[in-house]
């Protein structure tokens, strides 16, 4: 699973990702009802799936809080936090949307 971005992003040199990929990590407190979601930025799906850097990204909050009822949210809490990032990015002006890849 990842995002795909497509909104074109420009990078800090000047270069402009017209497409974007996005791998996303999460934990949970100890107490289970806060999910920290972070997002790391690949230039493509190739880069993303050979495992390559991710990109620097200095205009783009790549982390977010929410929280988290697992009786009532499920207990797929990466897949929540996919769902949180979707929001936090279109928040920020970007479009993500989910990939099962």
């Amino acid at each position: 699973m990842s995002l795909k971005i497509t909104t074109p992003i420009e990078l800090e040199s000047g270069i402009v990702l017209n497409e974007s990929y996005g791998r996303v990590s999460t934990t949970d407190d100890y107490r289970g009802t806060t999910i920290l979601a972070s997002l790391e930025v690949f230039a493509d799906i190739t880069a993303f799936k050979t495992n390559k850097k991710p990109i620097r990204m200095t205009n783009i909050d790549p982390y977010t809080n929410i929280i988290y009822n697992r009786d009532l949210d499920g207990v797929d809490i990466l897949s929540i936090a996919h769902d949180a990032l979707i929001i936090s990015l279109a928040l920020q002006g970007i479009t993500a949307v989910k990939v099962l890849n």
